[in-house]
């Protein structure tokens, strides 16, 4: 499933880079669509790859199911819807501004690191998306509206706490 090897072994991927590799994948449903799974609990998900380069996830989503607004700290990403449609909600932190983007099956959407958004199912429909992250997920930040609704304030963040690469634990939000 690699990705990397487009790459030499000591360097990361852009955004861009990222969900070009993701539509390429994306086209290879024999890889990774027997995977997927719906949870009505919640989001559900599976790493299908990591390496020192890249983390690659699966994620599955019925309506209503969402990520709360969030960064991928120093890490750029990408997600390529490859069924149904998700809604991306981006702010802006200093201004608690937003756009909100409806992705259909087929669109990959690049995400540069430090971006702050959110990603959901309005439905009616399940979804399913395939994301990656460069280099792997080291942190992610959570926001909230500011008390002065002037901003956005970042109210925890989750790291990996040195765990290996390769035997990190689910977490809890990846998206």
């Amino acid at each position: 499933m690699a990705i990397t090897s487009e790459l030499s072994a000591d360097t990361h991927f852009s955004a861009d880079q990222l969900a070009a590799a993701l539509e390429r994948l994306g086209e290879r449903t024999s890889r990774w669509r027997s995977l997927a799974r719906f949870d009505p609990s919640g989001r559900w998900w599976c790493r299908l790859h990591t390496s020192e380069q890249a983390d690659i996830w699966l994620l599955s989503w019925l309506a209503g199911q969402s990520t709360d607004l969030h960064d991928h700290g120093q890490s750029a990403g990408a997600f390529l819807v490859v069924q149904g449609e998700l809604t991306e909600v981006r702010a802006w932190p200093d201004t608690a501004q937003t756009t909100t983007t409806i992705v259909p099956t087929g669109r990959a959407v690049a995400i540069a690191p430090s971006t702050v958004h959110d990603v959901y199912n309005a439905g009616p429909a399940a979804a399913i998306s395939l994301h990656a992250y460069s280099p792997p997920l080291e942190s992610m930040s959570f926001y909230a509206p500011h008390p002065n609704g002037q901003a956005l304030a970042r109210v925890r963040t989750v790291e990996t706490r040195g765990e290996s690469r390769r035997g990190r634990r689910k977490w809890a939000v990846p998206a």
